[in-house]
Order: C-alpha cells, then structure tokens, then sequence
C-alpha cells in the first residue's frame, strides 16, 4: 500500500508548502539516495544485533517516518519524515528478502521471494481510488495514517 500511495501524496504535500518544483526535486534527491545507502548498513545490522530486532527499529523508524511527514509544517520537516519512510521502506524490503531466504530452502527461495510481491496485485486496483479520495484539499496527511492503520 505504501509503495503505490506515497509517490503521489508527494506531489501534494510539497504544492501544501507552496514549493511544488524545488520541493519535488529536494525530496526524490534525498529519497532515493537515503533508500540505495540505508540497505547495507540495515543489512550488517541485522547481521551483528539479530534480524527481528532489527526488523523492529527499521518498523519504528518507518512509523515515526510517517509521524513526522503527516505532522509536518514545513517542507524541511516533511523531506525529514520522507527520509525516514525511505529508510524503514527499503529495511524492511531487505530484511524480508533476507528473512525469506534464511527460513526457505534454496529451491523455494525465489518463489517465497515472489510471494513478497504478491500484495501489488491486489492494491493496484485500489491505490487510484485511494489517491483520488485524498486528493481534496489537505487530506494527504490522512493517506499517511492510513498505511500505518493495523487493518492493512
């Protein structure tokens, strides 16, 4: 859910801040070079504490991410909030992958690895509706707690 919906709240979000062409640029700058850095550093990590702790502080670090981008009064502070999301994101995405392959035999690895994509199939029809819905005024800040609501 959160990898459909997040790219198009952004889009919201930074025109909120009156800052919609710098915004986007800072934010997908910062976003993505925090996402391809955090994974080796969450996977040595995992690797030196143990993987479920590790699961749970980049699960934190994901929530607290969202906090702070829905909270936020300024594009500083939602380019912080995003940052974090991008990190718990991608940890989480390695973490399962590695996880996936600890606990599955070598050949069950890749289908036990596809399954983790399984859910896309089942947003992609939903996330247009969703974003749609959230397009009105500022309600992006809803679309962020809703990915944290435990019924997804």
């Amino acid at each position: 859910m959160e990898g459909s919906t997040i790219s198009n709240y952004q889009q919201f979000a930074t025109s909120t801040f009156g800052q919609h062409s710098e915004g986007l640029a800072a934010l997908g700058i910062a976003t993505n070079i925090i996402s391809a850095v955090s994974k080796p550093f969450v996977a040595k990590l995992g690797d030196v504490t143990s993987r479920p702790f590790m699961f749970t502080i980049i699960l934190t670090v994901w929530v607290l991410g969202f906090i702070v981008s829905a909270s936020s009064s300024t594009l500083s502070a939602y380019i912080v909030g995003s940052t974090f999301v991008a990190i718990g994101s991608s940890g989480i995405d390695l973490l399962s992958d590695i996880i996936c392959g600890d606990l599955v035999p070598l050949e069950w690895r890749g289908f036990c690895s596809s399954l983790l994509a399984f859910p896309y199939f089942i947003t992609t029809w939903f996330t247009g509706l969703i974003v749609d819905a959230m397009a009105v005024e500022e309600k992006w800040r809803w679309g962020y707690g809703e990915i944290c609501d435990p019924r997804w």
